[in-house]
């Protein structure tokens, strides 16, 4: 065997071999995000205004800018998430904050994991200090 293809089959194992714990890494990310707990929000104290907020996974990020007016979320406006099918699946959260007026509300089924991360975006934007 040339030393040549013992070379190129040494980096390609090194390749993937890292490349295998980058994906292990990325998935037990994932699998954190998706079974996350969203906590409840307190709207009670903030003043009327616009909150901006993100949360971001393995290179995912997602921001959302949440206004509150008279206690109450009166809008939620994505300013950035994924451009997937399950992404855009996912935005279907928002309707349920608003109608909940809370971030304790369930993820859309078949994009569970960008729900949740929408939803800590949200959550985010309405505490003063993020994510416990």
């Amino acid at each position: 065997m040339s030393s040549t293809l013992i070379i190129a089959i040494i980096a390609v194992t090194v390749t993937l071999g890292g490349s295998f714990g980058l994906y292990k890494a990325a998935e037990k990310n994932m699998r954190h995000v998706h079974g996350l707990a969203i906590p409840s929000v307190d709207i009670s104290q903030l003043k009327d205004s616009t909150y901006k907020g993100s949360y971001s996974y393995i290179g995912m990020s997602h921001r959302v800018a949440v206004t509150v007016e008279e206690q109450k979320i009166k809008e939620i406006v994505v300013l950035k998430n994924g451009k997937r099918t399950w992404a855009k699946m996912a935005e279907g959260v928002i309707p349920r904050v608003m109608e909940a007026q809370n971030t304790n509300v369930d993820a859309v089924s078949g994009a569970t994991t960008s729900s949740k991360a929408l939803l800590m975006a949200i959550y985010n934007a309405l505490t003063p200090h993020g994510y416990p």
